[in-house]
């Protein structure tokens, strides 16, 4: 007798397993969802975020570089464009060439620009602010960009800004 009620518990056991298991698979089909668009909206979040540190940094570096070009150099064409393709060189193609704005300052001389201002539509974004200790001229490089961040459910557009400010490393600023 001990045998027999031993058999009949096995017998069942799977029983309950099987509905557990097709109580699993709905269980699954409701959250699925949910966990994809949890899982691409963090790999989309983690690509734009990427995409701002590459073009901070991309801009940070082109300031330094406007910052310290060789005397030699021609302010007004090449000194900007320099600035301007360094800036796009390293940020390894997430920005477009007409989004970079390179600016020199002479803050002696308080909202006139030594040279022109390279960039497309620089207006459409906030230049960086010129530091009220600046005693020469002040190199000014920025840019914006945007990023998509989507889940399952929807998809935004994220706008990006970066932005540097750099002294000029001579002892006086150039002039036309």
């Amino acid at each position: 007798m001990g045998r027999a009620s031993k058999g009949v518990e096995m017998r069942r056991q799977p029983q309950s397993l099987s509905s557990d298991r097709g109580a699993s698979l709905v269980e699954f089909a409701l959250i699925a969802p949910l966990l994809f668009a949890i899982l691409l909206g963090m790999i989309t979040g983690g690509l734009a975020l990427s995409k701002k540190n590459s073009m901070t940094n991309a801009v940070r570096e082109g300031g330094r570089l406007g910052a310290t070009l060789p005397e030699g150099t021609d302010w007004d064409s090449d000194w900007a464009v320099d600035v301007r393709d360094r800036v796009d060189a390293l940020a390894g193609g997430d920005l477009d060439p007409q989004d970079i704005c390179v600016q020199l300052i002479d803050p002696t001389a308080p909202g006139t620009p030594v040279g022109e201002l390279l960039g497309a539509d620089c207006s459409a974004v906030t230049p960086p602010d010129t530091p009220s200790s600046a005693s020469g001229c002040v190199v000014k490089v920025w840019a914006r960009t945007d990023a998509g961040f989507e889940t399952v459910f929807f998809r935004r557009t994220v706008t990006l800004d970066g932005n540097a400010v750099g002294l000029y490393e001579r002892d006086e600023c150039p002039g036309p």
